[in-house]
């Protein structure tokens, strides 16, 4: 598992959150064709896809799957540095980190300008915690013994 510091998980912010902000385009769009495909009587299906249909539903399906796929890549993207994805359509995000010798989450969430709260791994965000200068020295000094 990665430990991050408060330092490295606000550099990652600007990519994470344009990812973010195309995952929620992309979800939007995705709800839009997937009503109007159902309102034809071909909803998507989960699994292989299904390209089949009159040549409408046949486009408009084909759209739904490289939208799901290119949405999908982008949440890949999020979480392959160890980044834990847990509400997109909230954005928010945690980054596991250690402090004072335990694991916790720094905590954010889409629209706030930094990493400022943090949380224990069974909290949640309703447990969220300011980030104190003391905190973000633990989290610094959590990494620097190699525990990070």
């Amino acid at each position: 598992m990665r430990y991050f510091t408060v330092n490295e998980a606000n550099a990652m912010l600007p990519a994470l959150r344009g990812r973010l902000e195309a995952c929620l385009v992309m979800r939007g769009q995705l709800r839009g064709l997937h009503a109007e495909l159902s309102a034809l009587g071909h909803p998507p299906q989960q699994g292989e896809p299904d390209l089949s249909g009159p040549p409408a539903v046949a486009k408009l399906k084909a759209r739904y799957r490289g939208l799901f796929e290119a949405m999908s890549s982008e949440v890949d993207a999020i979480t392959g540095d160890g980044v834990e994805l847990k509400d997109l359509e909230t954005g928010l995000l945690d980054f596991p980190a250690r402090m004072g010798g335990r694991d916790v989450l720094l905590c954010w969430k889409l629209g706030e300008p930094r990493v400022a709260h943090y949380h224990g791994l069974d909290d949640g965000f309703r447990g969220r915690k300011p980030l104190t200068d003391e905190a973000c020295q633990q989290v610094a000094a959590g990494a620097r013994r190699g525990q990070g």
